[in-house]
């Protein structure tokens, strides 16, 4: 019988790494360690409670957890800040920076060589998102950044390290939401070339893909359905055409105002992991 894989997963509780904690533990295939606040669809792994905004406690727990391991064979971060520091662009630093520089500066030796890392980052590493601060740019830009240095740095023992960029997403916390909200749905998916929203599955596919692959490092994938290789005239032009005159048509002005709101809602953190 094959050895299980030892997968360590950072922030993956809810969201889209909910979703791909939930795939690796069907898969069957991995020992699975989970470093979050919480657990809150109790995952059956080994959960380690840690606050990332907290790097000293995060660091003695990890440090502990890594004496107890002989290889590491996967890396996958999902790192979010949620609230809890005094500001911030403060709160960025400590759970996305500073979480991943203190993971790989002390968990090298321990890395199988193979091994493979994956950074989940966002499309707002690259492009400019009104409904997100300076501070979610910078620390998506810099995770980017530090994938392509890791790589360099540990591809002479074969470990790769990528970067997934995902757009707008389905997920489990916000599936009720988009499911009643029929128009801002068909809006969403009227402006992507592959006629939908995508789903944290399709984000997962592609983790799963880098895990796998043996000649592709320091890359970023976005994961967005081939939305952001658009030219905005024509996309304005087309959601004018189709939207913008069928509200006159069809929609009342309380159905019009609401549509509106909700495009300026997003849906609730539409580029959290």
């Amino acid at each position: 019988m094959k050895n299980k894989e030892n997968l360590w997963i950072f922030g993956g509780s809810k969201g889209i790494g909910g979703v791909f904690t939930q795939r690796m533990l069907e898969s069957g295939e991995y020992a699975i360690s989970l470093f979050a606040r919480s657990n809150p669809y109790n995952f059956a792994v080994d959960f380690v409670n840690v606050d990332f905004c907290k790097q000293d406690s995060f660091m003695q727990a990890f440090k502990k957890r890594l004496k107890e391991v002989e290889k590491i064979h996967h890396l996958v971060f999902f790192l979010k800040y949620r609230g809890g520091a005094e500001n911030a662009f403060i709160g960025e630093i400590a759970v996305e920076i500073e979480t991943l520089k203190n993971v790989m500066e002390n968990v090298s030796s321990f890395l199988e060589n193979g091994a493979s890392i994956v950074l989940v980052s966002s499309v707002c590493g690259a492009l400019v998102a009104n409904n997100q601060g300076v501070e979610y740019h910078f620390a998506k830009a810099a995770l980017e950044q530090m994938a392509r240095f890791y790589a360099v740095k540990l591809g002479n023992r074969n470990i790769r390290v990528n970067v997934v960029a995902p757009s707008l997403t389905l997920k489990p916390e916000n599936a009720l939401f988009y499911k009643e909200q029929t128009k801002l749905r068909e809006l969403y998916s009227s402006i992507c070339p592959l006629g939908r929203m995508g789903k944290s599955e399709d984000v997962c596919e592609v983790i799963e893909f880098l895990m796998r692959v043996g000649f592709m490092t320091g890359q970023v994938l976005r994961v967005d359905g081939g939305v952001s290789l658009q030219e905005y005239e024509g996309l304005i032009r087309g959601l004018v055409q189709k939207y913008l005159q069928r509200d006159l048509q069809i929609y009342s002005k309380e159905e019009t105002m609401e549509l509106k709101h909700n495009l300026a809602a997003g849906g609730g953190g539409v580029f959290s992991c």
